[in-house]
């Protein structure tokens, strides 16, 4: 289910009412995403479903504090990208080990996928893995979350300029990494 940004805004003021039906509707159209972004993160499906789920309170917490003048899904997004970075920081450590796939659980809605796909992605996610943290986030949320860099600019609160650094950064390290 899509929503446009005027029905967004609907559900929103209802939840800044305190309708929880409401939001209920908003956490069910965008968990998945939640999730994904938390997992591209943080490289472990665990500690990602901690933070969708401290992502959606905080939302909740928040939510008289939105004031419509972007998406809410833009906004959403940098309430989550600044949990996350505040939870990585705080406990100052990512995990080192390979990260489990859980492909089902990232692609229940999908078609099966062939044998050099799940390959050529869990390739994909061991590249970002290793990028350095703010080039990976720039390019988690502009070339495969979709964002602009003005968008970004506002979700990080970074310059466009540096938003454009680094992605630069994040695509020539991916592409050396996954031409070896």
């Amino acid at each position: 289910m899509e929503l446009n940004k005027l029905e967004e805004f609907e559900l929103v003021k209802k939840i800044q009412k305190g309708n929880k039906q409401a939001f209920k509707t908003l956490y069910t159209l965008y968990v998945d995403k939640i999730f994904c972004l938390s997992y591209r993160m943080v490289n472990d499906s665990h500690i990602a479903e901690d933070l969708t789920q401290d992502i959606f309170v905080r939302a909740w917490e928040k939510i008289n504090n939105f004031g419509f003048k972007s998406s809410f899904f833009t906004w959403l997004y940098r309430l989550a990208v600044n949990v996350i970075i505040r939870k990585k920081e705080k406990t100052n450590r990512i995990a080192e080990q390979e990260a489990d796939v859980e492909i089902e659980e990232l692609y229940k809605n999908d078609v099966a996928f062939e044998s050099e796909k799940i390959e050529s992605f869990i390739d994909c996610e061991k590249a970002l893995k290793n990028l350095p943290n703010q080039a990976r986030y720039v390019f988690i949320l502009h070339d495969m979350e979709g964002f602009t860099h003005k968008e970004i600019e506002k979700i990080m609160n970074i310059s466009i300029g540096t938003s454009k650094a680094h992605l630069f950064r994040a695509r020539k390290l991916l592409k050396e990494e996954l031409s070896l």
